[in-house]
């Protein structure tokens, strides 16, 4: 790619990455090869997977926020 930037590919599967990466980018080298090696240096700096993730811990609202909530839900 010839600029820096924030890209998510390595959260898609290679198909869709080459894909996005063909049409949506710029790329140097727009051969498949090349954009599946993208993909794989992407999928290679993914961490482990976040523990719990979509699955927040719901808390009560404090005492003193009630009527900003109250406001909100008006």
């Amino acid at each position: 790619m010839p600029s820096p930037g924030l890209s998510l590919v390595g959260f898609l599967d290679q198909e869709r990455a080459v894909h996005h990466l063909r049409t949506a980018c710029v790329p140097d080298d727009p051969g498949t090869e090349a954009l599946a090696a993208q993909w794989r240096a992407a999928r290679s700096r993914l961490g482990p997977p976040v523990g719990g993730a979509g699955r927040p811990e719901i808390r009560p609202i404090p005492p003193g926020q009630s009527a900003y909530v109250d406001a909100l839900a008006g």
